[in-house]
């Protein structure tokens, strides 16, 4: 089974990234429920993990519950090993996650930004994350690199996140 995952800090980009996948992937597919999960489901296998609703601030697996962690696990577990499965946010980036779910390839992508960058689309968006969120953010992100290796994505502009979106809709299989 191939596991995509987009990680990063809070405001880099990540759900945004997303959208521009799934416009990319098309109208054709079933949204899905799995214990807490939920998700999109495509043909041959291919999955979208969270919540994608035009307009929402806040999307991804940003909707799911806090608890949606094993049954995370267990739906990857019982998924094929033709399935590709992407997810992107802060939910399940985590180093247990990766290690507890079963893949014969992990294919993480990275998105960076300026520091100024990310603070000014945190004051954009209305954000209200304690400054010791966002450290603990970059904390959890700097492990799993340590771990696993990544693509990174630097997300400066908006004309930054389309040729990723375009490479990540690829390895999906649109």
């Amino acid at each position: 089974m191939k596991l995509i995952g987009i990680i990063g800090e809070p405001a880099t980009g990540k759900t945004t990234l997303m959208c521009s996948i799934l416009k990319r992937l098309g109208d054709d597919y079933m949204k899905f429920r799995y214990g807490l999960l939920r998700g999109r489901a495509y043909a041959r296998e291919r999955y979208v993990l969270g919540i994608y609703r035009t307009g929402e601030r806040f999307a991804g697996t940003d909707r799911l519950s806090m608890a949606v962690y094993s049954d995370a696990i267990k739906f990857i577990k019982s998924r094929p090993a033709s399935a590709i499965v992407a997810f992107e946010g802060d939910r399940l980036t985590r180093h247990n996650f990766l290690a507890s779910v079963i893949y014969d390839d992990l294919v993480l992508f990275h998105i960076v930004c300026s520091d100024e960058e990310r603070d000014r689309r945190h004051v954009a968006r209305g954000d209200t994350h304690p400054r010791s969120f966002t450290r603990s953010r970059r904390t959890l992100i700097a492990g799993i690199l340590a771990r696993y290796s990544a693509t990174e994505i630097a997300n400066e502009t908006a004309g930054d996140l389309e040729r990723a979106a375009d490479q990540i809709a690829d390895a999906i299989g649109r």
